[in-house]
């Protein structure tokens, strides 16, 4: 089961999806696991990440919000090659990140981070995935679905355009 449009909205860390080693071994290194434990989620990320290299990847939309890239996750050196991942893969023609500005103010978004998948054919469906602290939660009740796309697109319309987001990022980065 292939995903062709992944919508992506994350209000407080990096989309999982363009987190570097670095980045996710500092924030799992915060939960309650084990060495092993985080290592295993670690490899488990990194599989995942071939989805956007594929020879088909799916488009990819993420809205990040503004706060993300000044939340210090590890230290310095983990933030600044974390945000240059994102401008780098930002660039890819199938990848769109948005960076939600904090002056955009309230938002149903807040309430937490959410994905769409948008399954390839022969099906036709879209799921959502709620990320929670410790789960995550599938939606595929279609009127459940729809209000959380309309969710997304409230925040794409809030959210810098593609080149003020790469100016944004890039200037962060440097």
């Amino acid at each position: 089961m292939e995903s062709a449009i992944i919508h992506n909205f994350q209000p407080c860390v990096f989309p999982g999806l363009l987190q570097t080693r670095n980045y996710a071994s500092a924030l799992f290194s915060t939960r309650l696991s084990d060495d092993a434990s985080i290592s295993a989620l670690l490899d488990f990320r990194r599989d995942r990440h071939r989805i956007l290299t594929d020879p088909n990847p799916p488009q990819y939309v993420s809205i990040i919000n503004e706060s993300v890239f000044r939340h210090q996750v590890g230290d310095e050196a983990v933030m600044r090659e974390q945000i240059r991942r994102v401008g780098e893969v930002a660039r890819w023609d199938h990848v769109h990140v948005r960076v939600l500005p904090v002056s955009a103010g309230a938002h149903l978004g807040l309430a937490g981070s959410f994905v769409l998948m948008s399954l390839r054919p022969p099906g036709s469906l879209t799921v959502s995935v709620l990320e929670l602290f410790a789960k995550s939660v599938f939606v595929d009740d279609e009127d459940q679905v729809a209000e959380h796309a309309a969710v997304f697109n409230r925040i794409l319309d809030a959210s810098l355009d593609e080149t003020a987001s790469l100016r944004f990022i890039d200037a962060i980065a440097s």
